[in-house]
């Protein structure tokens, strides 16, 4: 391999590569670059050739085939016989003389660059014909774009990497080797090992894409580190951006997505069993607000995604399962060495419309017989302690079987080596969080089954500090510079045994339990930082006051005399103090309208007329529930009956629900005849608010609203 050839990475590259991981010591730093330093030659990008395997196409039928040339844009010519030129110099391709010829496709990759490949799909028998005007060349290389190139890749890759030890130690993805090590010198011994067989092999290596020595990695979704797996957040971040699906097949993509992380989410299959009815047979789209809040509690529950621990083979195993009505899920666990249990694995599904009719105990059962089977590959060979609520279970072994489906259950049970325990069901704390809401939790048992949650900022397109999200990703770090939080740390780490039940250091960053909420972990917020917090979520939240800020730092943050300091903070924010508006008690003519449920009473108002927008928008018609205090907002063109008739008739009516009695003031759109006689017309009695007293209107809290923040976000320019 020529050394002068540039893509192979220079000694300083390889120095600041082995510089980016700043948890490793200086002797640990030379010795894995002169490890790198001793295959530099092969850390590039140039593509190896495999000497010790060798791959044949095999092709049906002795027809070749000869596909038409498809022309290449002009502005991309130069740079194809360019990528032609280095492929040749590279031994990629080769001159060819052959029948069988491919018409070239070009693949643009990030960053505007182009890949060469072939178009393999065509397969038609043609007469052979010398009629190529320019040259052809074959691949001396496996291309790209067959369908068994990948497994021919792969093949290889097992072939040269095929050792008990790289076995153990390392996991290949297609072109992704994962290699793991209990100690740095073992590492530095596998890495060695593996680079040789690649090297040997004449594989390259692609240092760009390495990393090395690194506590923790993300592989295929994953978060791994030397104890626990975790969902990667990019991934989880795209879940909870995710927008509503308008149909099945984006229904589908949408849970595939969540299919992948489900052993993250305790009870998965109970939360999305409500969205599987869009996609059964026979079924019409029909998105209700039913599955509207199916589809916010199953995205939100990705926001509290629990972290699985990596099993140990020299302890045993664990089994919690539970059936409900609709699904069954288990859980499987160990014990540490201090008795406390983690969680190793999860799983759950939807009972199908015949499981659904079986007995409580046949339920049960069959919640046992689906762990087993999913925890098969963790539990074979192993005593397991099954625990259950359900006491008759205890007994299955010795009752006498007349149901040969109770009988086929048996079988696959008996396989395994497992001793049935009874806990009641205020103990069985996992079966409340698989299926119920959890109760009759200890603050240990809370401890040792809740994990802290990830801490997530969504971006919002307002004027706020950008360096908000950066910080909080440096949580650890500014909370070392916080004389409390680092002396709270420095305890933590010293009595670990004393300190359990009030703080939980993880990935160095401390957490503590509220007063009130003592069920959740919340990271202890550095006073550094108060600040922008408070500056974020008042922001965020469209300025809103004390109590509602409040609420919502509370949830993920531990913050020293919050209330005292956010007080303080509102009062001295200028822009709220000019927009918000003051509540004061008005003496009216009195005249009520005393919801008796949801959808009884709907209170409408219209709010404008604003700056006509680029879709000649300039209204906003208000529908407000008076029972639950759900506001709709639709935008209107023009404020004219036919238009708000428009809206209720066929969205709000159809969409939200139809209301009893519909309320608005005394504005000539809802004085009309047109106006009464339609709402007549559906079963909807029609009530108007006292003249002169539009106030009496439950609406125009929300135009008040709507007023505060359209001098929050516009106060730069009004008129647009």
């Amino acid at each position: 391999m020529n050394p002068q050839d540039d893509r192979i990475i220079t000694s300083d590259q390889l120095r600041a590569k082995v510089c980016e991981n700043n948890k490793l010591s200086l002797q640990q730093r030379e010795e894995i670059y002169g490890l790198l330093l001793k295959y530099q030659q092969h850390l590039t990008k140039r593509p190896g050739r495999c000497s010790v395997f060798e791959y044949e196409f095999q092709i049906e039928g002795d027809m070749p085939t000869n596909a038409n040339f498809r022309p290449i844009p002009f502005a991309l010519r130069a740079p194809v016989r360019v990528h032609v030129q280095a492929m040749l110099r590279d031994g990629i391709l080769e001159e060819s003389y052959s029948a069988y010829v491919n018409p070239l496709t070009l693949v643009h990759l990030e960053g505007k660059s182009i890949r060469i490949c072939i178009d393999a799909r065509r397969i038609n028998k043609l007469i052979v014909g010398d009629r190529v005007k320019s040259r052809v060349y074959q691949f001396a290389s496996v291309p790209y774009d067959f369908k068994n190139s990948l497994s021919a890749f792969m093949w290889a890759l097992e072939t040269v990497l095929s050792d008990d030890v790289v076995n153990d130690h390392v996991i290949t993805y297609v072109d992704d080797l994962l290699i793991h090590s209990t100690s740095f010198s073992d590492h530095m011994e596998h890495l060695d090992r593996v680079f040789h067989k690649l090297t040997t092999a004449r594989f390259t290596i692609n240092a760009s894409k390495c990393h090395f020595c690194k506590p923790e990695v993300k592989f295929l979704g994953h978060i791994i580190c030397d104890k626990t797996v975790k969902a990667d957040p990019d991934r989880i971040e795209a879940i909870l951006r995710y927008p509503v699906p308008r149909n099945q097949k984006q229904l589908r993509k949408f849970l595939g997505v969540c299919n992948f992380h489900q052993q993250f989410i305790l009870n998965y299959a109970s939360y999305v069993e409500p969205l599987l009815v869009l996609l059964r047979k026979g079924n019409k789209w029909s998105w209700s607000k039913a599955l509207q809040n199916a589809f916010e509690i199953l995205r939100a529950k990705f926001a509290e995604s629990i972290h699985l621990v990596h099993p140990d083979e020299n302890k045993g195993y664990i089994i919690h399962t539970d059936a409900s009505g609709r699904a069954i899920a288990g859980v499987l666990l160990q014990k540490d060495d201090d008795g406390h249990y983690y969680i190793v694995s999860t799983a759950s599904r939807v009972l199908n419309a015949a499981e659904q009719r079986y007995s409580t105990c046949e339920c049960e059962l069959l919640a046992i017989v689906y762990a087993l089977d999913r925890f098969k590959v963790y539990i074979y060979g192993h005593k397991i302690v099954l625990c259950t609520d359900n006491k008759s279970l205890i007994f299955v072994h010795k009752c006498v079987i007349t149901s040969k489906r109770v009988a086929r259950w048996m079988l696959n049970i008996q396989e395994c080596d497992i001793e049935i325990r009874h806990i009641k069901g205020v103990q069985n704390h996992l079966a409340d969080v698989l299926s119920r809401n959890p109760t009759g939790l200890t603050d240990e048992e809370i401890r040792n089954l809740t994990r802290p949650d990830q801490v997530m900022v969504h971006s919002v397109q307002l004027y706020v500090d950008k360096t908000i999200g950066k910080e909080l990703k440096d949580l650890a770090v500014l909370q070392d510079t916080d004389p409390r939080l680092a002396a709270i740390k420095k305890e933590v780490t010293t009595h670990p045994t004393t300190t359990q039940h009030r703080y939980l250091l993880t990935d160095n960053v401390i957490y503590s339990k509220g007063d009130k909420d003592r069920t959740r972990w919340k990271a202890m917020l550095p006073t550094c930082i108060e600040t922008k917090i408070f500056k974020f979520v008042h922001y965020t939240l469209g300025y809103l006051g004390v109590d509602k800020c409040l609420e919502e730092i509370r949830y993920v943050f531990q913050v020293r005399n919050l209330g005292k300091n956010l007080r303080r903070f509102i009062a001295s924010c200028d822009v709220y103090q000019r927009v918000k508006h003051p509540n004061r008690s008005f003496t009216i003519e009195e005249m009520h309208h005393f919801p008796r449920g949801l959808g009884d009473v709907c209170a409408v108002d219209i709010y404008g007329s604003l700056p006509v927008s680029k879709r000649n928008v300039q209204y906003v018609f208000v529908c407000y529930d008076v029972f639950s205090k759900f506001v709709k907002l639709y935008a209107l063109k023009s404020a004219t009956t036919k238009a708000c008739l428009n809206k209720l008739v066929n969205q709000y009516f159809g969409n939200v629900v139809k209301p009893n009695v519909i309320l608005p003031d005394n504005g000539s759109q809802f004085r009309s005849s047109s106006w009464r006689k339609q709402l007549q017309h559906y079963g909807v009695d029609v009530r108007c608010t006292p003249i002169r007293h539009p106030e009496s209107n439950p609406s125009e809290r929300c135009m008040r609203e709507l007023s505060k923040f359209c001098r929050i976000y516009c106060n730069d320019n009004h008129k647009k």
